[in-house]
């Protein structure tokens, strides 16, 4: 029908070009009239006549406060916007050579992120000659792993991207 860019477009007052309309008003159905009374009846209580229906025979208006009604529909859109919120995962950063405490450390903290139910991604870090032991790397990769086993499941085994290992946890549904 319409592309997401595409705005609808609603015909009001003289753009209605049909010689009857069904009015409605204020949820209350007035019956089947000429536009031009039912331009006249909107204009003597200073509202508009906004097409809602036009591919009905004949087509559906309401009588209303269109200015009034853009603003609650923009508005409307507004507060579902805010209330969407995109998930995006907590995120720790190591080194291949971190030390133990280091590791053990970020283990709680991803631990705590798991425990609140966010989806977390660690990343471990290699610089220059330290591509040489991506095994190291791997080797903490699966150790945060197992240790998170109990609270989170991985999404797919680490990954090497770049310069970087990387893992994917979710909490583990309860």
């Amino acid at each position: 029908m319409f592309n997401q860019n595409q705005k609808k477009f609603v015909r009001i007052n003289r753009q209605i070009n049909c010689p009857t309309v069904r009015v409605k008003k204020d949820g209350e159905h007035l019956g089947v009239m000429s536009t031009n009374a039912a331009l006249d009846l909107a204009y003597r209580e200073g509202l508009d006549v906004v097409e809602i229906a036009p591919t009905a025979v004949p087509p559906i208006v309401e009588i209303m406060d269109y200015s009034k009604f853009k603003f609650e529909e923009k508005k409307k859109k507004r507060d579902q916007q805010a209330k969407t919120k995109a998930v995006e995962p907590k995120s720790v950063r190591l080194r291949p050579v971190s030390g133990e405490h280091d590791v053990d450390t970020k283990i709680n903290q991803l631990k705590g992120f798991l425990e609140d139910r966010h989806p977390v991604e660690v990343n471990i870090l290699f610089k220059s000659r330290e591509m040489i032991h991506k095994d190291l790397g791997f080797d903490i990769a699966r150790k945060i792993v197992a240790a998170l086993e109990q609270v989170g499941s991985q999404i797919a085994p680490p990954r090497f991207e770049g310069s970087r290992i990387t893992v994917r946890l979710l909490p583990k549904s309860k």
